[in-house]
């Protein structure tokens, strides 16, 4: 009886120990410079944007800007408005140089996929308020109301759909990785500066087909690339 309850108390006392790291023990070793250990505990934790977020602080600490970047990208595909996390971009595609943005394909849009589902349903729910109460009157439906709602809608459609990326993305995590024209390591290709926002086209073996922001495509290998997806992104 004595031994169970001593196991008891030892158990208890032992629980702190035994927890589950949390955001705040990541916050906590990026404070104390501990750069390391945040990423560590990191990738322990489900997918979230301060998961994301303080990846991209731990990394950028470590002076490794492609994952940096691709960290904080992947932060903006579930919290899009984030002015933080934009400005901590800023700064990164500031060292990052010209060359690195003159090869990107388009960056992140401001909307989440929820947040444009309901952008464009509002064009239709103003509609069928005009339709509902153009029944009620008895009449038509009113000329310029309806005119100015359709074009609210075409114009919202329109202005989603040219800020939008391409859907599938990677971001360059190896400054040696070259731009191969096939999908074998057999002919020398392109350098590529990591960091660079590229379009996944299609995948052969370990290699991913490409295309960069002047058009160009190419071969990568798979382990060369950081995809921009998350669970509940775009």
């Amino acid at each position: 009886m004595r031994h169970g309850f001593l196991l008891l108390l030892f158990a208890f006392l032992m629980l702190p120990a035994w927890s589950a790291p949390t955001l705040d023990d990541a916050a906590e070793a990026l404070k104390s410079g501990n750069d390391r250990k945040a990423l560590a505990i990191c990738g322990k934790l489900p997918v979230s944007f301060g998961k994301l977020y303080n990846q991209g602080l731990a990394w950028r600490n470590l002076g490794d800007l492609p994952k940096a970047r691709a960290s904080f990208q992947k932060a903006l595909l579930l919290s899009p408005q984030d002015l933080a996390t934009r400005r901590r971009l800023r700064e990164i595609d500031g060292r990052l140089g010209e060359k690195v943005l003159s090869l990107d394909v388009r960056s992140t849009p401001w909307w989440s996929q929820s947040q444009v589902e309901i952008l464009l349903l509002l064009p239709g729910l103003a509609m069928l308020g005009l339709g509902l109460n153009a029944r009620r009157r008895g009449g038509g439906l009113p000329l310029a109301p309806t005119a100015l709602v359709w074009l609210a809608g075409v114009g919202l459609s329109a202005l989603i759909l040219w800020t939008a990326p391409p859907a599938d993305r990677a971001v360059v995590i190896d400054s040696a990785a070259q731009l191969l024209p096939g999908p074998s390591p057999d002919s020398p290709g392109e350098t590529l500066p990591g960091g660079v926002l590229v379009q996944l086209l299609e995948q052969r073996n370990h290699y991913s087909k490409v295309k960069l922001g002047d058009g160009k495509t190419g071969w990568l290998r798979q382990a060369q690339l950081e995809k921009l997806s998350v669970p509940g992104g775009l």
